[in-house]
């Protein structure tokens, strides 16, 4: 590229012919003048004929002769005229000579293409950044025409078909210009930014020069810093009537309380709420509005964790935790039957009760209610004869003078101050109080004959307690008479019993010595007893008992069942106590 060039002619007899030229361009109207001069040269100080000369350039005929002159060395010809440059401010022009010397046939030639100086016509971004909702970005930019050109803006668009930033006027001799934006330009930006973080937005710098327009663009990402979400006038409350009165509404109980909740929620920088959502233990409710109550029916937890999700998908989670009862919902089952054949039926309503209280103040406790129905009748079992501790109860029922030839159909009941649990029926039928066959005859009641208990001396060996107990925590039984009056001691008797049935087994007893002096050295102390069914050291069974000198203590492990630590499997349901006799 260039604003001046030549080409020659080839010599003919000495003679050849040049032309040379200059270019001036003119920016604004995208336009290049050529100045020109033709030359003929080689022959100083004589002529030659010439007939034919024809010279053009760019398209046009500067010189078209074919009569006879006699041409000295020197300029033939001067002139000018006005080339325009392509939309981009290119231009390529060619020039050529044909003359003939002497004759009338052309015998000089020459020609030449050449490429003028581009025009500059348009500023063109060199760089731009991407850019939060809390910045000012800046653009780096080349406007090769300078002052040269009518107008020079830049502005901001989201999809790139309008400038959502309106264009604003940027230094034509500058290379740098900084977005001040104003509120509700960025107002523009965010507006349109609802739907995630971040966003594509192009950069434009436009140039008009000589009535025409040019634009050049990048493309780069806005993104959402400053967006968020705030969570206002939290807060949950008991609707339960029933919870209400015992709690005061000081407190929420488990299993029971209906929540409502209420917590409002603002998403910053014109983002929508998308969803609310309330979680308490394995409980979540969900609302699409931004406001207003949500409720959980029966809490399971006392946390409540709540979280929002905008339309950027941002999300705000908050714990919340409530004054809690750890109330737990009655059970009831009925075990440790024993049936005699003289009508005398035993047996035990146990199971798990809340033994806690329900208000701050630590008063209002609650009230559990044990009953039962012989064949429909109605019986509450007395307070005295019902236990509680640590979230279990147990009660002790007797009932006499029962028809032994008769089925009873046993139903118990365990009623607290929210709920009430009934256990499964239970079909009672009594052993005959003899029973013989040819080879055998057998007593099913204890018998008196002759001064002994069932073939034992009265007197040497006393039963100082019997039943079919699994012995935990909530059960202490009290001696007839005190260890210290035995001649020696006791024995302890257990045997097998069948939880699934609560049948009492008068097979795989187990008989322990515990002598009377460990006792009154000892009063109350703990002992551990392991026990097997069968020949075969089946499941193992261990009972621990404390054994003061007028009654004998359980622990709740006596009924649990595992692997110890030792690594041995256990049942301590398989056993029951059925005696302590005096020996």
């Amino acid at each position: 590229m260039s604003l001046s060039g030549s080409f020659k002619t080839n010599s003919y007899d000495g003679r050849y012919y040049k032309l040379s030229w200059k270019a001036t361009q003119d920016i604004s109207k995208n336009q290049s003048k050529i100045s020109w001069t033709l030359e003929a040269l080689g022959q100083s100080g004589s002529y030659y004929a010439e007939r034919t000369l024809i010279l053009k350039l760019a398209g046009k005929t500067l010189i078209n002769k074919t009569d006879r002159v006699e041409r000295y060395d020197g300029v033939v010809k001067t002139g000018s005229f006005t080339l325009s440059h392509g939309d981009d401010g290119t231009k390529s022009f060619s020039g050529s000579l044909k003359v003939a010397v002497y004759t009338s046939s052309v015998n000089c030639t020459g020609s030449e293409k050449f490429t003028l100086n581009t025009i500059p016509r348009q500023a063109t971004i060199t760089s731009a950044p991407d850019f939060n909702d809390l910045e000012n970005p800046v653009i780096k930019y080349s406007n090769p025409a300078n002052v040269n050109v009518t107008s020079l803006q830049a502005c901001i668009s989201l999809t790139g078909s309008k400038a959502d930033i309106p264009y604003r006027d940027i230094s034509k001799t500058g290379n740098s210009y900084t977005f001040n934006l104003t509120a509700e330009e960025r107002k523009t930006l965010l507006v349109n930014t609802v739907g995630s973080n971040d966003r594509t937005i192009k950069f434009f710098v436009k140039t008009v020069i000589g009535g025409n327009t040019y634009y050049s663009s990048l493309t780069r990402t806005f993104t959402v810093m400053s967006s968020g979400i705030e969570l206002k006038n939290v807060s949950v409350e008991d609707i339960n009537q029933d919870t209400l009165l015992l709690t005061g509404g000081t407190r929420l109980v488990r299993y029971m309380s209906n929540v409502r909740a209420q917590f409002d929620v603002e998403s910053t920088n014109y983002a929508t709420i998308i969803e609310r959502k309330i979680t308490c233990g394995n409980k979540t409710v969900k609302s699409a509005e931004s406001s207003g109550d949500m409720q959980i029916g029966y809490i399971e937890s006392e946390k409540f964790v709540f979280s929002v999700i905008d339309s950027r998908t941002d999300t705000m989670t908050v714990e919340f935790s409530e004054d809690f009862v750890p109330y737990i919902k009655p059970t009831c089952s009925i075990t440790n039957v024993i049936a005699s054949a003289d009508g005398t039926v035993s047996f035990e309503i146990n199971g798990n009760v809340y033994s806690g209280v329900f208000d701050s103040s630590g008063l209002n406790s609650n009230i559990l209610t044990v009953s039962y129905t012989l064949d429909g009748e109605y019986m509450e079992v007395s307070s005295d004869n019902v236990s509680v501790s640590d979230n279990k109860y147990s009660a002790n029922v007797k009932i006499t003078d029962l028809d032994y030839t008769r089925t009873y159909i046993i139903k118990a009941n365990a009623s607290d101050s929210l709920c009430s649990v009934d256990s499964n029926e239970y079909v009672l039928s009594f052993k005959p109080i003899f029973d013989w066959s040819k080879d055998d005859f057998n007593f099913n009641v204890d018998v008196y004959i002759q001064g002994k208990l069932n073939g034992f001396e009265i007197g040497k060996n006393k039963v100082l307690w019997s039943g079919g107990h699994y012995m935990y925590a909530g059960q202490t039984e009290y001696l007839k008479e005190l260890i210290s009056k035995q001649s020696n001691g006791i024995v302890l008797v257990f045997s097998t019993y069948n939880s699934d049935t609560n049948e009492v087994h008068n097979y795989d007893f187990n008989s322990f010595f515990i002598s009377k002096y460990e006792v009154s050295a000892h009063n109350g102390s703990g002992h551990t007893f392991t026990m097997f069914a069968g020949a075969l050291f089946g499941t193992p069974a261990a009972k621990y008992l404390n054994i003061y000198d007028d009654r004998i203590q359980g622990n709740d492990n006596n009924y649990a069942q595992g692997t110890g630590s030792s690594g041995i499997t256990y049942n301590n349901k398989n056993f029951v106590l059925r005696y302590v006799i005096g020996v």
